[in-house]
């Protein structure tokens, strides 16, 4: 834990395949962005936990109909919400699904949402985790 009792980047670590997993999201660009405002920092993790549902379904909904540009638009969006956060895992999960509908090459589309899906709980759960830990 850092000091505040807030966890660290390295706290933040989940078991992977190889024993670590890199952190869901990077504390430090958090409290940058917030300038250390925890009204804004609970907006924030509010507006995303709220809108990468609704841009995940959208996405999920594209992938399906195999509406590329949709795809594209979902991911995108979704990889700026992220980058605010500094959440290297989900941004690269959501670039690759982007490029796809770009590229408009889906054939890996149903993989490469199941992972965005799976970066955006595990970032979502660890920015609530975040937001509630007491200061």
């Amino acid at each position: 834990m850092k000091d505040g009792g807030k966890p660290s980047g390295t706290d933040a670590k989940a078991a992977g395949t190889d024993g670590m997993r890199e952190a869901a999201f990077n504390p430090e660009t958090l409290m940058a962005l917030v300038e250390g405002d925890r009204e804004l920092l609970q907006e924030l993790i509010t507006l995303f936990v709220e809108d990468s549902q609704r841009l995940l379904k959208e996405a999920r909904q594209a992938v399906r109909t195999g509406n590329a540009r949709e795809i594209e638009r979902a991911a995108h969006t979704l990889k700026g919400s992220a980058g605010n956060f500094g959440a290297h895992a989900t941004c690269e999960a959501a670039l690759r699904l982007e490029t796809m509908g770009r590229e408009k090459t889906l054939a890996a589309a149903d993989s490469a949402y199941a992972t965005l899906e799976a970066e955006v709980q595990r970032l979502s759960e660890a920015l609530t985790a975040f937001r509630n830990a007491p200061e």
